[in-house]
């Protein structure tokens, strides 16, 4: 049986393993230089490390138990939050004082209701690295990217499905599984004989049509021709044969321009500029594996009729080549329409009837008055829901109705919106009586966009609320908290002395905060307060049995039982 801190070189019965360089783990750090390592002592052969403060790493799992392998030594963290499902479930440290060891199971979580889970590993120190080796699930479930989907009527712009692929060399080859696990990933700097998954990635919608490129070249050594005699590099592309009933697929070559300076084409307007609505960072090649490979394109080169564009090798790489090439830095990369005239249309059935938003006349129109045939769907079904001011207009409940042949459809609504300014006033004081000196109090804050976060202060339980102004405590009315109240900049700047000026004799305090955002982008989150403050009197040594009792839950937890009123330090 597997220990916490003791190496596990490979997963146990009832397990399966993911390497640190699997796809479907999302590295969120502006440094990406080690992230995929090479250390003969890992797993296998590679680890990822995330060095800057607040860098996290994101995925999906679908199962009930989850183990964290990592490298642990004199110079790695020690404050590492583990998150599953948004919920805090343990610190990790990865110090090692005396050596490097890899391959060390540093946590684990079973038990967990069947199902998908999300997972978060947040570092929250400025010094050392987070070396993540690999991640152990169960043996009957699967790793999932954090924005990937499994069927097509979740896809929306940043999201990404999986699909499989199959080829001999120079060979169209066949899609399929999409949505599910076949087999590893193909390799990032693909191949001559794929036989393995990838990811499609939606970039775009619109007259009734999504669009998806994969997120790699799914095969080199393939030319331009055979691409073209299969029907791949034609205009209109090849229609292929996924399994979803009532659903059109098109597989085609991306738009390269004409010459380098033509930047009106699919490569550059996606691969190069989009971040897909926030989803990723423009031109990522952790995102697009463009690094020394180009993708051919549909493209002619202006000046050359018998040569094809090729885009890639770098994010901005351009060149061209005649249309019988065979080369291993020559690959397909596949762009994926999906029609989807009936995958998202939809009616409000409010008061008797079924309706739909007409934006220009900003009125409600009545389309029927019994249930729509497939034909008012394509014909008069909304591609998207309004926004709340046009579905507030509808008196009473209202339903949302969609057009499907499969069976047991089942429909999942997201919602998008702008949340109103926020004031958030604590429940009780925070008890200073037996401080005897406040030396500062930092609010740690995530801050981006227009996101705004402001405080005010008081001593008195909430009768009068202070903020700093030109140096001097000011009383301000909550209410203008948001124009008047303390950056948390100006809060952690706060001396002991200014701190000690307003609190005179009083034995409580407590923080009033507001937070608001403009753009669904924006972030204005509190994530803790700490404080430093010198105490009254003189420590004695607890009596254990008396005041205090303490055990062991588990191999990583303490319980500490308290039986006297007072304030306690406790050493381990």
């Amino acid at each position: 049986m597997a220990t916490i801190g003791q190496p596990l070189t490979a997963p146990e019965a009832g397990w399966k393993r993911y390497d640190d360089t699997h796809p479907a783990i999302k590295y969120i750090t502006n440094n990406r230089t080690y992230l995929g390592t090479s250390s003969s002592s890992s797993y296998n052969g590679t680890t990822s490390t995330i060095y800057n403060l607040h860098d996290r790493i994101a995925f999906k799992f679908d199962g009930t138990k989850i183990r964290l392998i990592v490298l642990i030594n004199p110079s790695r963290s020690r404050n590492i939050t583990v998150k599953i499902n948004n919920v805090a479930e343990g610190t990790l440290d990865l110090y090692n004082k005396d050596t490097s060891i890899s391959q060390v199971l540093i946590f684990e979580k079973t038990n967990l209701p069947r199902g998908t889970h999300t997972v978060e590993l947040i570092k929250n120190d400025e010094t050392n690295g987070f070396s993540l080796d690999a991640i152990d699930i169960d043996s009957t479930g699967r790793l999932l990217h954090p924005d990937e989907v499994t069927t097509i009527k979740d896809l929306e712009v940043g999201k990404r499905i999986r699909c499989h692929y199959q080829a001999a060399v120079n060979t169209t080859g066949v899609f399929s599984g999409l949505g599910e696990e076949i087999s590893d990933f193909i390799s990032a700097s693909s191949s001559a004989t794929p036989n393995g998954d990838f990811y499609f990635i939606m970039v775009d919608e619109g007259n009734d049509m999504k669009k998806l490129i994969a997120d790699r070249n799914v095969q080199h050594s393939i030319s331009w021709n055979t691409l073209n005699s299969s029907g791949v590099s034609s205009g209109s592309g090849l229609p292929i044969d996924l399994g979803v009933a009532g659903v059109n697929f098109n597989c085609r070559l991306l738009t390269g321009g004409i010459s380098s300076t033509d930047k009106d084409n699919e490569w550059d307007e996606y691969i190069v500029r989009s971040n897909l609505k926030g989803s990723i960072v423009a031109g990522d090649n952790y995102v697009w594996n463009w690094n020394g490979i180009y993708s051919w394109t549909s493209s002619t080169k202006e000046t050359t009729a018998a040569q094809r564009v090729n885009r890639g090798y770098t994010v901005t790489g351009y060149t061209w080549d005649v249309t019988d090439l065979v080369a291993v830095t020559r690959g397909f990369r596949p762009v994926l329409e999906i029609e989807a005239s009936l995958l998202n249309r939809v009616f409000i059935f409010s008061n008797g009837n079924y309706m739909r938003w007409d934006d220009t006349t900003k009125n409600w129109d009545v389309i029927s008055a019994t249930l729509p045939t497939k034909q008012q769907f394509i014909d008069h079904g909304m591609d998207a829901l309004p926004d709340w001011s046009a579905l507030s207009q509808l008196p009473g409940e209202i339903e949302i109705v969609t057009w499907t042949e499969e069976e047991n459809a089942q429909r999942d609504i997201e919602m998008t919106a702008i949340p109103q300014d926020q004031i958030v006033l604590p429940t009780k004081d925070i008890n200073i009586r037996s401080v005897e000196n406040i030396d500062s109090f930092t609010l740690h804050v995530m801050q981006e966009g227009q996101g705004v976060i402001k405080t005010a202060v008081s001593f008195d339980s909430g009768l009068t609320w202070y903020t700093r102004s030109s140096g001097m405590w000011v009383e301000i009315d909550l209410n203008n908290i948001k124009t008047e109240g303390m950056t948390p900049v100006v809060l952690n700047a706060i001396t002991s002395s200014e701190w000690a000026a307003l609190r005179g004799t009083s034995s409580t305090v407590r923080f009033a905060y507001h937070l608001s955002v403009e753009e669904v982008t924006d972030l204005a989150t509190v994530n803790d307060l700490v404080s430093q403050m010198d105490m009254k009197g003189t420590w004695r040594k607890a009596v254990h049995g008396t005041d205090y009792d303490y055990e062991y839950p588990n191999n990583d937890q303490l319980t500490v039982t308290i039986y006297q009123s007072g304030d306690y330090k406790i050493n381990y």
